[in-house]
């Protein structure tokens, strides 16, 4: 997969990711039938626990269609261990110069977090065109979109943080907003009941 073929997939369709945070991996199939269910084909999975990997390698493995990021790539050594999960992207919080070069020079796709123009001139002096705002609520939010298109408008974005339902749609009109990331749609204390019903509901509310 290259950036082109990510981006059309990212495009697809409610253009939301659930960002997850997996707690124990018997979560991790009932979420993916949810998913499907609902007809959506792409997850982050976040690296905030210790079970984030083996989550990664039980999706890519069980479901190979579904489009698979690991979330919270903070570093050389987790960008490798993402990278053995045979996830299709990458998606860093902030990113280090460091971090950025190792991921150009892999097949791997990364999404490197920014926060302000600097670091997003600095993605694309190292061959980056898309990047992740996070926390998108903190650095801007829609209005700070619209005046990075004027000035990066060979940029998009996939914002997350503090994005929820009421205010989605805001992100999504933006014109160099490819997709955005929700962490509403899968509530850990949801998770952890196996409240699966719930969930469901709050995925087909995307449709």
């Amino acid at each position: 997969m290259n950036i082109d073929e990510l981006e059309t997939r990212l495009k697809s369709k409610p253009r939301i990711v659930p960002v997850v945070t997996f707690t124990a991996l018997d979560q991790v199939e009932p979420l993916i039938r949810c998913l499907v269910e609902q007809k959506i084909e792409v997850i982050e999975v976040t690296l905030r626990t210790n079970i984030g990997l083996d989550a990664l390698k039980l999706i890519k493995n069980k479901y190979p269609n579904m489009l698979t990021g690991a979330g919270t790539v903070k570093n050389n050594a987790s960008f490798k261990a993402a990278e053995a999960t045979g996830c299709d992207f990458m998606v860093s919080p902030g990113a280090s110069q460091s971090l950025m070069v190792q991921a150009a020079s892999s097949n791997a796709l990364l999404i490197p977090g920014v926060m302000t123009p600097s670091e997003i001139q600095q993605a694309i002096e190292l061959g980056y065109r898309l990047v992740k705002l996070f926390p998108a609520s903190i650095a801007g939010g829609p209005s700070f979109l619209k005046s990075m298109h004027a000035v990066y408008p060979e940029v998009n974005f996939f914002p997350t943080g503090g994005i929820n339902v009421e205010n989605r749609d805001e992100y999504l009109d933006a014109k160099n907003v490819v997709c955005v990331g929700g962490t509403w749609l899968t509530p850990i204390e949801y998770l952890e009941a196996g409240d699966w019903g719930r969930i469901s509901a709050l995925l087909a509310a995307l449709n």
